[in-house]
């Protein structure tokens, strides 16, 4: 239970729409076509109030490929990039394959909800070195969705120090009812480049299908983007099923997403009753199936916990996966049945105490 994939089907008007794909039964070289592309400006503006022009979206293979390329084609070798910690382990080592320095800016906990450390990040991106700046929106693993003000803080300094803003927000369709998301698209002021990388993988299980979304305003950055894409020789198009599905889950699966989400709201309760009076804390998500649970109380060293779990048949992510602030807390997928997601609780519960 610790991969970011789910259990349950993708929604029934996808399946559809790669079916009778399928039975076209030629798959040659395919480029995005213009509906798929209608339906990404509509999805992003009736769904996150975000206007996107058409020629401003890049459909690619993935989201941390699309970071990869973003930075190769964007900044220098040696370069900093400032990733805040506890963080979804690629983001930072796609940095440092690409030859460029990490600097963190770890989040703070304060009561059970985190966040950002702005006077840390301002220090950070103050320094000259510092070239890009990784926001995770919603956060993986704390599920914290930042504010349109904490985004505006964020953008603000990135303007004022000439910082580049890449924003993965692959999490965001599976923002929860008690709170609105912000794409920091919204928050960007004039003049500071930025891209957005998203995409209906996670939100509708389509990650096999590797096809994501890249929100590239800026002509300079998009044209970095594609001087990198063609030294790795990404000239002929996308994958045929991934446009497919891209265009049917954006343009009709809005009803199957909700329908999801309020599942998953009553798993997460779920779980949080299954674990009231253990040693273990759910930190309530914001936004994803993905839970961050505090086990600190528990007193066990990351490697017991880890061990004790995986005796009890429970795989899940530990929080040293994530780096700065992630001993004691273990990362739990939930998309998965209500009773599994209990059955883990009481497993989870038998460990801590």
């Amino acid at each position: 239970m610790g991969l970011a994939d789910m259990d349950f089907a993708t929604a029934p008007v996808v399946i559809d729409a790669l079916r009778g794909r399928v039975e076209h039964g030629a798959f040659g070289y395919t480029d995005v076509t213009d509906a798929a592309l209608d339906a990404v400006v509509r999805w992003f503006r009736e769904r996150q109030s975000l206007e996107v022009v058409a020629n401003s979206v890049v459909v690619s293979s993935g989201v941390i490929p699309s970071l990869a390329l973003l930075l190769r084609g964007a900044l220098d070798r040696g370069d900093g990039v400032v990733v805040q910690t506890p963080a979804f382990s690629p983001i930072p080592d796609v940095v440092v394959a690409n030859g460029l320095r990490v600097f963190e800016n770890p989040l703070k906990l304060e009561g059970d909800r985190y966040v950002m450390d702005l006077v840390r990040l301002e220090r950070l991106l103050a320094d000259p070195s510092i070239a890009a700046l990784v926001l995770c929106s919603p956060h993986n693993p704390v599920g914290r969705v930042w504010s349109s003000a904490e985004l505006e803080d964020v953008a603000r300094l990135c303007l004022a120090n000439d910082v580049l803003v890449i924003s993965d927000e692959i999490h965001a369709d599976l923002t929860f009812p008690w709170t609105e998301f912000t794409s920091f698209g919204r928050a960007a002021p004039p003049g500071l480049p930025y891209a957005v990388l998203t995409g209906p993988s996670k939100a509708f299980n389509l990650p096999g299908l590797r096809t994501s979304v890249s929100i590239i305003p800026d002509p300079d950055l998009r044209e970095a983007f594609d001087v990198e894409r063609h030294a790795v020789n990404e000239d002929f198009g996308v994958g045929t099923l991934g446009v497919v599905a891209l265009e049917a889950a954006y343009r009709e699966g809005g009803a199957w997403l909700d329908a999801l989400m309020s599942y998953l709201a009553g798993s997460l309760g779920a779980l949080a009753e299954a674990l009231r009076g253990s040693r273990a804390s759910v930190v309530r998500p914001e936004a994803t199936y993905l839970v961050w649970i505090d086990c600190r109380a528990a007193g066990l060293t990351d490697d017991e916990l880890y061990r004790r779990l995986s005796e009890r048949g429970l795989l899940v992510e530990p929080g040293t996966a994530f780096g700065d602030g992630g001993d004691g807390f273990v990362r739990l997928n939930i998309a998965t049945t209500r009773r599994r997601v209990i059955d883990a609780a009481t497993r989870l519960r038998t460990v801590v105490g």
